[in-house]
């Protein structure tokens, strides 16, 4: 169970690396930053913008608020890559699929930063 969750938005000075993807957050991006206590564990994580959307559209499709990095690749897999075309070239790594990219980059928004705690 999430305790606290902040989520902001930040332009990378360095590189880092997506928690999702494990690809690099170029600097200069815009990417998601979120930190949270999560089962008495801090955690904090970087996410690029496209894949922070995937994991926003996951969890309001299964009405949950806890996952797993692979449930959330299985879940791609089934929800959004089921018809396309590359399905077999980009077995369902964000990065690697130009149409998911294309797809969650036109719904990655800015929201404001969200902070839930006691």
């Amino acid at each position: 169970m999430v305790d606290c969750y902040e989520r902001r938005f930040r332009v990378a000075r360095k590189v880092h690396h997506c928690e999702f993807c494990n690809g690099e957050v170029q600097p200069g991006e815009l990417h998601q930053v979120e930190t949270g206590l999560y089962d008495h564990e801090w955690f904090r994580r970087r996410l690029h913008m496209h894949c922070a959307a995937a994991l926003d559209e996951m969890l309001s499709s299964t009405h949950d608020d806890e996952f797993t990095w692979t449930g959330l690749h299985d879940w791609l897999v089934d929800n959004v890559c089921f018809d396309c075309r590359r399905r077999g070239v980009c077995r369902g790594i964000l990065p690697n699929c130009l149409p998911c990219v294309i797809r969650f980059s036109q719904r990655a928004s800015r929201p404001e930063p969200t902070w839930v705690g006691p």
